[in-house]
């Protein structure tokens, strides 16, 4: 039954949320370990989140999908990272551009004129790229919670997709791709830092069904 699924992964994202409280890195040493330790502070602000969502009145697969879709999204990216020293260089420099683009785009706004044209900056990859360079795996939990979670993120699911998705099964399936992408997360950050036991984390919450 989705309520039975649903409150087992509520327990088991309240379990990772007492972990994660008492967890601690090594200092970072380095760009890729600065990135780790990043991640895997806002992961705890993600977990947060998708609870207070996930429990509060009224709420919808919608309302879940909105909390789970950046979690997917830096579970799969942090993948393709990988160790790869010169993906986070080049990472980091994607999100310094987009953050020129964004204050540009705000002065804009402020004085009251047209947005200007952005600067062209070297095409960072989409995350569907991304997810097939990482792997089989990360291509599959891509293609099956992304595009769903994004069109309902956006105001696109539609009906057909609330006929295929209704109520407590959308909000189980939007709960289950964010354990997806805490789960990677989990996995990365323990082989960046050669945490085996954050694996075992990861593999205790994606298990619970």
């Amino acid at each position: 039954m989705p309520q039975a699924r649903i409150e087992k992964r509520l327990a088991a994202f309240r379990e990772l949320l007492s972990f994660l409280d008492s967890a601690s890195l090594p200092a970072p040493s380095g760009a890729l370990h600065h990135l780790a330790n990043d991640t895997f502070r806002r992961l705890r602000s993600q977990i947060r989140a998708v609870l207070a969502v996930a429990t509060a009145d009224g709420i919808d697969g919608d309302d879940v999908a909105v909390i789970a879709r950046p979690l997917l999204e830096a579970g799969i990216t942090v993948g393709w990272v990988g160790k790869d020293e010169m993906k986070v260089a080049q990472f980091r420099q994607h999100m310094r551009d987009q953050a020129l683009v964004f204050m540009r785009e705000f002065v804009d706004a402020l004085n009251g004129g047209p947005l200007t044209t952005s600067p062209k900056y070297p095409r960072f990859p989409t995350l569907r790229r991304r997810a097939k360079e990482a792997g089989h795996f990360y291509a599959n939990a891509y293609a099956m919670g992304y595009p769903s979670m994004s069109a309902a993120t956006h105001g696109l699911a539609g009906e057909l997709m609330r006929s295929m998705e209704p109520g407590l099964i959308a909000t189980s399936n939007a709960l289950e791709h964010a354990a997806v992408g805490a789960a990677l997360i989990l996995i990365w950050v323990g082989a960046v830092f050669g945490r085996e036991n954050l694996r075992n984390v990861a593999a205790r919450l994606v298990n619970e069904q």
